[in-house]
């Protein structure tokens, strides 16, 4: 199961890509389930449009008591930060750290988003940079990131997930920010156009 992937950020100078969602599973025998379980599917989060600002969060899904999937962080307005990825453990924050804990590298996890621009200080003080247009974080299980964008180069492409949906590419100038795929793909940023929006959720129920 997942939960909806972050919407991208928007902002003229510099933004991040939405995070992805994690994955959630159980093992359950028939014995432990109701007559009937409700089934809540997560909506991806808006990309933010009009002005500058973060994308929305993601929204959780559920099977019935079961089984939760944390939403993905929207991507934030200051491309200097990353939206962590969701992990079994609840929805990552905008850190300029890329996890919210260890646990966000593992194969359940969704990838971050991507910045739009970090920047380091030299022994001089000076500041410079370090890295832009970076590209979503890759995910196993997990939603993959939106790519983020610095407004002057051409984005950062979204992340790949291996069984869930991709992270949309970042666009700047005239271009909005993609998309990001069902289920649980965060979406890219944007420069002066509206951001992508995140992936809507997904449950599968299989039963042997």
């Amino acid at each position: 199961i997942w939960g909806g992937g972050g919407g991208g950020g928007k902002d003229s100078f510099s933004s991040g890509g939405g995070a992805g969602s994690n994955c959630g599973f159980a093992f359950l025998p028939l014995s432990e389930l109701g007559a009937t379980e409700t089934i809540t599917i997560g909506k991806g989060g808006a990309g933010k449009s009009g002005s500058d600002g973060s994308g929305s969060d993601g929204t959780n899904s559920t099977f019935g008591s079961h089984v939760i999937s944390y939403g993905g962080k929207g991507g934030g307005d200051i491309g200097s930060t990353r939206a962590q990825g969701s992990t079994p453990f609840g929805t990552g924050g905008n850190s300029s750290q890329a996890a919210r804990d260890n646990f966000a590298y593992s194969f359940l996890s969704g990838g971050n988003g991507g910045a739009g621009e970090i920047t380091g200080v030299d022994s001089e003080g000076d500041e410079f940079v370090v890295l832009k247009d970076e590209p979503g974080g890759d995910a196993i299980f997990g939603g993959a990131g939106g790519g983020g964008t610095d407004g002057s180069g051409s984005g950062g492409a979204g992340g790949t997930s291996i069984i869930a949906g991709n992270g949309g590419q970042a666009n700047s100038g005239s271009t909005p920010g993609g998309n990001g795929s069902i289920p649980g793909g965060g979406g890219g940023g944007s420069e002066n156009q509206s951001a992508g929006n995140g992936g809507d959720g997904e449950c599968w129920v299989i039963i042997v």
